[in-house]
């Protein structure tokens, strides 16, 4: 008999994991504190996940998935006209920069850096976050329009990637690693930036 309490007790723990990670950080977040927070026992957690990283990274995982989820949405109908390109491509961008510095999400990435030289297995969760998710999709998108001939796209995958890396460089940057809010002049400077540069690149000439 499939035990039905078992998904609530996974979420509970995920719940219990962000906040004692968010409030203590990976080093200080203990299994037993988190246990206590979610009121499950320290076996039980044990049960879902292997050790603390597999919970770290499961944490990660599903803010990063609930996040795309919401983006999936939002960009649903984005790059699909080659008359909008330019449009597109900004909206996108800001998009990104929101998801990008979504205030748990930052948090969560922070922890990753600060640690991923003592647990190198966290690394991960960062290269696989909302921004790479979005290139992906993106990808796609680029495809279509280099075969519509609005775009002179030979790799889409790289050109996403590179536009992503962008954003996600100067959006860290300039928010000191999402601590600092960016005002709508900074966005739109990144944004504006970003775009300008990629579609100098892959414009059809």
């Amino acid at each position: 008999m499939v035990d039905r309490r078992m998904p609530a007790k996974r979420e509970a723990i995920l719940a219990a994991a962000t906040a004692v990670f968010l409030r203590e950080g990976y080093a200080r977040a203990s299994v037993d504190t988190i246990a206590a927070k979610a009121d499950v026992s320290k076996r039980t957690v044990y049960s879902h996940f292997a050790d603390k990283e597999a919970l770290f990274l499961a944490v990660v995982n599903t803010a990063h998935n609930e996040l795309f989820g919401t983006a999936s949405v939002d960009i649903a109908d984005l790059l699909c006209r080659p008359d909008r390109v330019d449009h597109d491509i900004r909206l996108i961008g800001r998009r990104v920069l929101d998801y990008l510095l979504e205030p748990e999400v930052a948090a969560l990435r922070r922890l990753i850096i600060a640690e991923v030289a003592h647990h190198p297995g966290i690394g991960a969760a960062c290269r696989h976050g909302v921004p790479h998710q979005i290139a992906q999709w993106m990808a796609g998108r680029l495809g279509e329009l280099a075969a519509a001939g609005a775009l002179s796209v030979d790799d889409p995958v790289r050109a996403a990637h590179q536009f992503m890396s962008l954003l996600v460089a100067n959006g860290l940057s300039e928010s000191l690693y999402g601590t600092s809010a960016l005002d709508e002049t900074q966005a739109a400077a990144i944004v504006d930036d970003a775009a300008d540069i990629f579609l100098r690149a892959y414009r059809r000439r």
